[in-house]
């Protein structure tokens, strides 16, 4: 009943430097511009099948048997929804434009507010309905932000180059989950105020020494009875992890560690700023360009490999894992890595601030360096151009991120294609 909608969009611009008040500023600016739109789009992919508002009956088998023969059955195992409609994405943006020194310095800015309405979730109905809920248009998230660029271009003598800047912010957060509770089950959360996929967990605090336990069984050659509060796990040795009490059902710290109390949002793998730099050079029949991208602002989360030394009968040891805590060799309640175990690691794999990291990251993307054959010589053989060139990808990057995954892939296992360098000599011709 919903199928059709109306998604209408304005923009409109005044160009300040065509205005007789401004012309004294002609001196300065080339362009000086202020932008103004709103608009919105309809998103009709939406739903975790292809017909919601439809209902739909599924086979049942195994029923008891009538006789010698089972019985099949048709039961409808999802609640349909014929209201549904598009999800709704309304923009405002506030731009402006610039432009100096005979348009060699170009500068744009943009502000921007989108909000994403009508999205699809289940919400919680009582068991005795029998069927799962139907998909309603109840969620709602906001991004704003900003973004700029900057470009220059000039040339000194047979020098030309150009400069170009991007930077831009954006904040991510979930406005309206309509009466469904947030998923407390996964170190990822979705909550109203804070980001999609928020990062929830405990808060750590180092690693446990032996002045954390009472007792010490020189026949077992292990300790008992911690002294301080431990998440539900057995076995807890120094080189444990140690968790922050943050509360307990009277609001003050209980003694305890729960996930009900103690587990906050710790940080969101959506990066907070984005940038990009790039440069291109030309020198009489020689040019070079390069661009550098990155992140800032953004967490992510080792597991797989970074944080399991042996675990299910399987070996994945890395350098890494020498700097684990060791109550002889190395008893530094700060070491990077936890004690060993074997078989499980149920005390150091709950989620927390320990395994997450800065994901931020600068990489020099690409670069090339290229030299034109001169126009004389390839008039010669008939081409109108001939340019030699060698170029690298993913050349560098600066992070403090694990080692061994790419912070570009923040939240992993590890068991991915990983980013490679590419190095390419080639040539290119244009015949007349």
């Amino acid at each position: 009943s919903n199928r059709g909608g109306l998604f209408p969009s304005f923009s409109g611009a005044w160009r300040l430097t065509e205005e007789p008040f401004m012309q004294f500023s002609r001196a300065i600016f080339d362009n000086l511009k202020l932008r103004a739109s709103w608009g919105m789009l309809g998103n009709q992919y939406v739903g975790s099948t292809d017909y919601p508002y439809l209902s739909v009956l599924n086979e049942v088998t195994g029923l008891s048997a009538i006789g010698t023969h089972g019985t099949v059955g048709y039961t409808q195992t999802t609640l349909a929804n014929p209201l549904l409609t598009w999800e709704k994405i309304d923009m405002f943006d506030l731009g402006l434009d610039i432009a100096l020194f005979n348009s060699r310095l170009n500068i744009t800015f943009d502000w921007y507010d989108k909000n994403t309405k009508g999205i699809l979730l289940q919400l919680n109905y009582p068991n005795q309905i029998g069927a799962r809920p139907s998909e309603q248009n109840v969620g709602a998230v906001n991004n704003r932000g900003w973004e700029t660029d900057i470009a220059w271009r000039d040339q000194i003598g047979k020098l030309s180059y150009g400069l170009s800047f991007n930077l831009s912010d954006v904040k991510n957060k979930i406005t309206d989950l309509g009466e469904s509770s947030p998923d407390l089950s996964s170190y990822l959360i979705r909550q109203v105020g804070y980001p999609i996929d928020a990062f929830y967990g405990y808060i750590a605090k180092g690693l446990m020494t032996p002045d954390d336990f009472k007792v010490f069984d020189d026949f077992e050659q292990k300790y008992y009875n911690p002294k301080i509060p431990t998440v539900m796990g057995p076995d807890y040795q120094p080189g444990d992890i140690k968790y922050k009490d943050i509360s307990g059902p009277q609001g003050i710290p209980d003694g305890r560690i729960s996930p009900e109390y103690d587990r906050v949002v710790l940080g969101s793998a959506i990066p907070r700023y984005t940038y990009h730099f790039k440069a291109d050079l030309a020198y009489r029949n020689f040019d070079f360009s390069f661009s550098i991208q990155g992140v800032g602002k953004a967490d992510g989360y080792l597991t797989g490999t970074a944080r399991h030394a042996f675990q299910d009968m399987a070996a994945y040891p890395q350098k890494y894992h020498l700097e684990r805590y060791h109550v002889e060799t190395n008893p530094n309640p700060d070491a990077s890595y936890p004690r060993l175990t074997y078989n499980t690691d149920f005390n150091q794999s709950t989620f927390s601030t320990f395994w997450l990291e800065d994901a931020s990251y600068l990489r020099l993307k690409n670069a090339q360096l290229g030299y034109t054959l001169p126009a004389e010589t390839t008039k010669k053989i008939k081409i109108d151009k001939c340019r030699f060139y060698v170029s690298g990808d993913n050349l560098f990057t600066f992070s403090n991120f694990f080692y061994a995954y790419d912070p570009e892939t923040p939240i992993s296992r590890g068991g991915y294609y990983p980013q490679v360098k590419t190095f390419v000599a080639g040539v290119n011709l244009i015949f007349k």
